[in-house]
């Protein structure tokens, strides 16, 4: 599932965040992701898209709902694929698909919060909901029972040859994943050591990235420091004044550097920007 989401976390990038209140709840939501209707006389002429874009309209409460929703209605649809007994491709593997695609989908949207929104709120409700999906995840990905069904359409080799190309690769892949997610070891000290293990990453990684989305770093560069870099972007940067009169000021985030780097010809400031960029997270908690 880690391609699939990256990927749709690439394809929420062409959402915008929608205007919100000073406390993040100024909206009413729908805890699904809800979307843009569009009007058909606007477009006329035009094949309306299959899947309209998403409306950024959450709030901070509706992000934490929205999260604990998620993870419910994924545990009951597990719940409910146990109940198999002849497990199937089609009574499996299809339906545990189709709920990851769905999870992912919505997860990403309330994820993307902390990463773009200039709302303290929303990017404070957008970690908190990230744990509490992380938690389930990890959960999630450990169910034995749910493995037993995945390895059982493995292991019957007729079933399993009758499969084309695509679906083999996906109970292939799926099976892998159970196993690579501790289930390979065998039930008592070994896994649960395994989970402690992912639960204590997965927060080390949510604080890190909390922390190193709050930087706001960055270096003033003299225009020999931007040769190279084009004047419409440079002017963008902000002026500095003081004794920074003369510079402009280069914020550690994208897309500026992605820009500096791209452009710059200078290479003693290239390297300064590299450097500064790469150490402007320079503590996290003790903890």
């Amino acid at each position: 599932m880690g391609n699939f989401q990256r990927l749709v976390a690439a394809l929420l990038c062409v959402g915008r965040e929608a205007s919100a209140g000073k406390d993040g709840d100024a909206h009413q939501s729908d805890w699904r992701f809800t979307y843009r209707s569009l009007n058909k006389r606007a477009v006329s002429g035009f094949d309306l898209p299959s899947q309209q874009p998403p409306l950024w309209n959450h709030t901070a409460a509706s992000i934490i709902s929205t999260a604990k929703s998620l993870t419910r209605d994924s545990g009951a649809v597990l719940d409910k694929l146990v109940t198999t007994n002849t497990p199937t491709f089609a009574n499996v593997l299809l339906p545990l698909a189709r709920q990851d695609t769905e999870f992912a989908l919505s997860a990403y949207g309330l994820q993307f919060y902390q990463y773009v929104s200039a709302n303290a709120s929303l990017k404070d409700a957008s970690v908190e909901a990230t744990n509490i999906l992380d938690n389930y995840d990890i959960a999630a990905s450990m169910r034995e029972d749910v493995f037993k069904l995945v390895d059982a359409v493995f292991q019957n080799q007729t079933l399993a040859a009758g499969l084309d190309a695509e679906s083999q690769r996906l109970l292939s892949r799926t099976r892998r994943d159970y196993i690579s997610n501790g289930l390979g070891l065998p039930a008592g000290p070994k896994r649960d050591r395994w989970r402690e293990i992912q639960e204590r990453l997965a927060d080390l990684e949510l604080q890190f990235n909390n922390i190193y989305n709050s930087q706001n770093e960055s270096v003033w560069l003299t225009p020999e420091d931007l040769a190279g870099v084009p004047d419409d972007i440079v002017n963008t940067f902000e002026k500095g004044s003081g004794e920074n009169q003369g510079k402009r000021r280069l914020a550690f985030k994208s897309p500026d550097t992605g820009l500096f780097s791209q452009y710059a010809t200078n290479g003693d400031a290239r390297r300064k920007v590299y450097l500064a960029s790469g150490n402007k997270v320079r503590s996290v908690p003790s903890n």
